[in-house]
């Protein structure tokens, strides 16, 4: 059985090529749940690792994030 990363990192190394994903998109694209995808991103977002324009649900990752994922 292969090891899991957590799925805040999925979510970091998901949005690292750049773009901007919904939390669908993300939940599908990292093989997780919507409930975990969406407590990652809530994780992530609260630390300032990603970020979501301003009246939109999609998310990017930012500088801080990018230094974390490196």
């Amino acid at each position: 059985m292969p090891i899991r990363a957590y799925p805040e990192e999925q979510v970091l190394r998901l949005l690292a090529p750049g773009g901007l994903l919904d939390s669908g998109q993300i939940a599908r694209q990292a093989e997780l749940t919507g409930h975990a995808a969406r407590k990652a991103i809530s994780t992530l977002a609260r630390r300032g690792w990603i970020a979501s324009p301003k009246g939109e649900a999609r998310w990017s990752i930012s500088t801080l994030g990018l230094k974390a994922v490196r």
